[in-house]
């Protein structure tokens, strides 16, 4: 149980750092990214909505990568 609650730690001590690097980026804050994703879609509200579904995988898929990678 010890080396869960270590590991836990190391995860969101990783996580608030990444947040804190990101966020001194315009290019990375999600809601401007996301924003600018579906204003790609030309006012069709189903393209704008599968691009924004899209666009949140790429974070939620590649988090668990990069969290492989760092532990």
């Amino acid at each position: 149980m010890m080396a869960v609650q270590a590991t836990t730690l190391v995860l969101i001590d990783f996580l608030m750092d990444l947040d804190a690097m990101l966020a001194t980026d315009p290019s990375f804050i999600s809601g401007k990214w996301i924003g600018d994703v579906r204003q790609w879609s030309d006012d069709n509200g189903t393209y704008a909505d599968f691009l924004d579904y899209n666009a949140w995988n790429q974070v939620h898929l590649s988090l668990p990568w990069l969290l492989l990678k760092v532990c």
